[in-house]
């Protein structure tokens, strides 16, 4: 079973309050780019695989990684972050909050809005897959780099492994996966360690140390 370390890709345009359109196309600033340098530095060892999402925030995180282990092989997971809004054209993080808000207000787990986005349901199942992915990999040392959301959500699913209710559909479960968000938020660069073994995974504690001064409030 893996040792994995879920990375936050580091700061975004979208997390400073610029005006973004396609989640996909966000770039990094250029504290995110410091925060990416310092995150490569944070390897002790090298990894066994590198993983990033298709979003070009994570891969613009991951590159000071990959250009200090060249020999790792990288691969792209569906380990995106969890979209969920229909928007049209350019806005910023500000403007989109009220949208937010009404989505986790209405708690539809099988709702979405098309266009590219997908619903809790989907999000969940997604996770889901990965996590048994990352269970049955033969190397030891994987790092992942992924988006606040969708790390959240394999730490929470990892926790309420044992939860009866199915939280793919559980409009509770929603709930309370939103108040974990909320709670217990995921500043950018930061590293969730988590050793995968079966049923009784460890998650470490989140680490920032290695962020120095281009650490960001969390958004």
């Amino acid at each position: 079973m893996p040792t994995v370390w879920f990375i936050r890709h580091a700061e975004s345009e979208a997390n400073a309050g610029l005006p973004t359109e396609n989640p996909a196309t966000i770039r990094l600033t250029p504290r995110g780019f410091e925060q990416a340098k310092e995150i490569a530095q944070a390897f002790q060892q090298s990894p066994d695989l590198i993983i990033t999402s298709r979003y070009q925030r994570t891969q613009q995180t991951a590159r000071p990684t990959l250009d200090r282990f060249p020999s790792v092989p990288s691969e792209t997971w569906a380990v995106e972050e969890f979209t969920y809004l229909a928007l049209d054209g350019t806005t910023t993080l500000h403007e989109r909050r009220p949208l937010v808000e009404d989505f986790w207000t209405r708690l539809e787990p099988g709702n979405d809005k098309g266009g590219g986005t997908e619903s809790f349901a989907k999000f969940m199942t997604r996770v889901q897959g990965v996590v048994h992915e990352l269970k049955s990999s033969k190397q030891e040392f994987i790092a992942v780099f992924s988006h606040e959301q969708f790390i959240r959500a394999v730490v929470w699913l990892l926790l309420n492994n044992k939860m009866g209710d199915d939280p793919r559909l559980c409009r509770d479960c929603m709930e309370r996966f939103r108040f974990f968000l909320k709670s217990s938020p995921m500043p950018n660069g930061a590293i969730t360690p988590v050793r995968l073994e079966g049923a009784d995974s460890w998650i470490g504690g989140m680490m920032t140390s290695h962020l120095g001064q281009a650490v960001a409030v969390p958004m």
